[in-house]
């Protein structure tokens, strides 16, 4: 039986992907070549020092520096395109539905402690987190210290992701595994890393969730104690 559910906030309860690629191309064509944002969106909810060195020689970053490049992101993000982000369809919906069944909820994601009130802002979730971050790491680190917030097990933990890199970290820790496709995801890939089921977005999976039940979804008709708390790791 499930018992928690973890979420991959980008690309999956955030129309945030393709916004994060604008902000690194233009940081990285500060310093180096103009990439395509195609390029980048694999990329962009990975840890950000993964990105200046994949797309510029070491010879720049030797002379500007990986933090220097971040900086440039970041203010790219903050000032230009993180205020155009908007909560995908149904997302705070299919939150209240896990809680409702019982479930306790928790929202993976790299932002640092002073900018997860804006995270929550955008997801459409004010009022049902109680926050604590973790900066950064890899999509292990993230996964596990989101998972760690939970009473749960591994394999009585749900990870809704979309990208591979972040389905790969997932079942690597024991979680099950569900993919959704609205942040770019590759529905292959997800089947690949091991999802076990696919979904074209949120609003998807919320208007077929009793899919689930296989995967040790509580029944809504289940008398579970309604869960009060959903974790930002």
């Amino acid at each position: 039986m499930l018992r928690a559910v973890v979420f991959d906030v980008e690309g999956t309860l955030l129309d945030s992907i393709e916004q994060r690629a604008f902000a690194w191309r233009d940081a990285i064509r500060e310093f180096g070549p103009v990439v395509e944002t195609e390029s980048l969106t694999p990329f962009v909810a990975g840890p950000e020092r993964e990105i200046p060195r994949r797309f510029l020689e070491p010879a720049i970053l030797a002379e500007v520096t990986i933090e220097r490049v971040i900086e440039r992101y970041r203010d790219y993000w903050e000032n230009v395109y993180g205020p155009r982000v908007e909560a995908l369809p149904q997302g705070r919906e299919l939150v209240e539905e896990f809680r409702r069944r019982g479930l306790h909820v928790v929202l993976a994601t790299r932002a640092h402690d002073n900018r997860i009130g804006d995270v929550v802002e955008r997801a459409g979730l004010t009022g049902l987190v109680d926050a604590s971050g973790t900066p950064d790491g890899t999509e292990g680190d993230v996964l596990s210290a989101a998972q760690a917030l939970t009473e749960a097990s591994p394999n009585e933990t749900l990870a809704i992701v979309h990208g591979a890199s972040d389905a790969k970290a997932a079942r690597a820790l024991g979680m099950r595994l569900v993919g959704v496709l609205s942040g770019g995801g590759d529905a292959d890939r997800l089947e690949q890393e091991g999802a076990e089921r696919i979904f074209f977005s949120v609003a998807e999976l919320y208007a077929n969730i009793d899919d689930l039940a296989p995967l040790g979804l509580p029944n809504a008709r289940q008398e579970a104690p309604a869960s009060n708390k959903t974790y930002m790791a």
